[in-house]
């Protein structure tokens, strides 16, 4: 903390608010002594979230800061001389590497001056959208019988991350699954009170069916300091719905949004930026499976067919070979090289082919390779479909 002011007996200072521990929100009603530490703030009329709030009395300026968090203090204005000040002016501004805003000062009562000995609080509450170092600038002015004066005080502190998130995506047909790896980085327990998939247009969610055995509490899912959730999610595009962006390969499938409290009664919400995947292809192709089977026998021919998709700007001129070492499993009985012809930009074309299981198990078709004739660029679609083979 810096300060700047000039030795008037006219003091400012910040004092950060912090919420009850979870413990103490159970037990607040019935332990009188506990309503003298604790402040209730019930119409949020001075700006604030409404509920228990106490100055925070750790000898630090600040508690931790963590993103996400609404960050809840009051301004303390106190006239240590014998003269009556007048004419207050105090403001707040809270300065990032990209930004600087006003906060908005809310009082108990309008206050125009102050008599010796009193003092004044100016309430406000600021939701935190960015990390790294902030620098907090409190700045009074007053006039008294010499003149005018000014207080200024400074508070430099850190906010930090309280979430690491990890996202992986698994195509599968029509539909694509989103794995979202959640980890505590705070000091705190943590319950995930909610943490929900927001599907951009085109995109339904698909219900999944609640495992009556999974260690979910009562408001939501506990998260451990430095432990991880997994959380799971399935999509599955709307009839009819295409994306431009979709056939360059790259799909903006949504945002996360998530919603937490933690054992000291400190709250947050944070959504992730919007998590793009690359739909199954190589750039300027695309390959999706119109049809293939699940479950087929060994040494019994079955069919797929593929629909290739030209994603780029030009026309692609495509010798498509069939390689039966690039995979394990089958043998392709189908014409091993041949020429597709001229593939239009945003066109398609499907493809049948004959494959022959020779080995039991759960087994991947690959082996196809696409050259671009004018380019020499060869394509190589990897693991394009999964079947079963049984003997």
């Amino acid at each position: 903390m810096l300060g700047l002011s000039r030795e008037s007996g006219v003091s400012v200072k910040i004092v950060q608010l912090l919420r009850p521990p979870a413990a103490d929100q159970a037990t607040i009603d019935t332990m009188g002594e506990e309503l003298i530490e604790w402040d209730c703030y019930e119409d949020s009329s001075e700006g604030l979230p409404a509920g228990l709030y106490k100055p925070n009395t750790s000898g630090k300026a600040f508690e931790k800061v963590f993103l996400g968090e609404t960050f809840s203090c009051f301004a303390l204005v106190t006239n240590g001389t014998k003269e009556i000040i007048a004419e207050l002016s105090l403001t707040v501004d809270i300065q990032t590497s990209q930004r600087r805003c006003t906060v908005a000062l809310s009082y108990r009562e309008p206050i125009t001056q102050l008599e010796p000995g009193a003092s004044l609080r100016a309430f406000f509450a600021h939701e935190v959208t960015e990390i790294g170092q902030h620098l907090l600038v409190c700045s009074l002015g007053y006039s008294q019988a010499g003149g005018k004066a000014t207080c200024r005080k400074l508070y430099k502190f850190p906010v930090l991350k309280p979430l690491d998130v990890h996202t992986k995506f698994y195509d599968s047909a029509d539909q694509v699954f989103l794995e979202a790896h959640v980890q505590n980085t705070t000091d705190d327990d943590m319950i995930m009170e909610r943490i929900a998939l927001e599907p951009t247009e085109g995109h339904v969610l698909i219900p999944f069916i609640t495992n009556p055995l999974e260690d979910r509490c009562t408001n939501g899912w506990l998260i451990r300091p430095e432990c991880m959730r997994q959380f799971l999610y399935g999509l599955k595009f709307n009839s009819g719905e295409t994306s431009s962006r979709a056939n360059r390969g790259l799909i903006t499938v949504g945002k996360l949004s998530m919603v937490w409290r933690t054992s000291r009664g400190r709250r947050g919400r944070l959504q992730t930026s919007p998590l793009e995947r690359m739909t199954t292809g190589c750039g300027d192709l695309k390959m999706t499976i119109v049809d293939a089977p699940n479950v087929v026998k060994i040494q019994e021919p079955f069919v797929i067919t593929c629909r290739v998709t030209n994603c780029c700007d030009r026309v692609l001129e495509l010798l498509l070979t069939l390689e039966n070492h690039l995979q394990s499993g089958f043998v392709w009985n189908s014409k091993s090289r041949q020429k597709l012809g001229s593939l239009l930009p945003t066109k398609s074309v499907d493809l049948n082919f004959t494959l022959i299981p020779i080995s039991s198990g759960l087994k991947y078709v690959s082996g196809m390779q696409f050259q671009d004739a004018a380019t020499k660029r060869i394509y190589e679609p990897d693991e394009v479909a999964q079947v079963f083979v049984y003997t």
